[in-house]
């Protein structure tokens, strides 16, 4: 997928499924871990490219049975590429933590039975 063809990307409604969440709790309870990551590669001077974060972000996600697809991958990386490749990892951390919250703290649809 072409660097502009990421950035442009609809959203598809794979954002409205039990694999999205399950993604989203699974970066969010990982989220330090990730984020030692980042900065591991930061302080080494090692730029966080769209690459390196599919494959810290997609090591966690093997670790817990969960996959991506190749197109959703900017849903979830998207948001925070720049111009020049890189991601800005610690928008991205603070993008999933907010995600992460809301759908923790969504109201559940209570089902009455008649």
């Amino acid at each position: 997928m072409s660097k502009k063809s990421f950035l442009n990307h609809n959203h598809s409604d794979w954002e409205n499924t039990k694999n999205y969440d399950e993604v989203m709790l699974a970066i969010g309870r990982h989220r330090k871990l990730i984020m030692n990551k980042f900065l591991n590669l930061d302080q080494r001077k090692i730029k966080v490219t769209v690459q390196a974060a599919k494959e810290i972000i997609g090591d966690i996600l093997d670790h817990c049975k969960l996959k991506v697809e190749d197109k959703n991958w900017p849903i979830l990386l998207g948001f925070a590429s720049r111009k020049d490749g890189t991601i800005d990892f610690k928008l991205l951390m603070n993008i999933y933590k907010d995600r992460v919250n809301k759908i923790m703290t969504a109201p559940k649809a209570k089902i009455l039975y008649i």
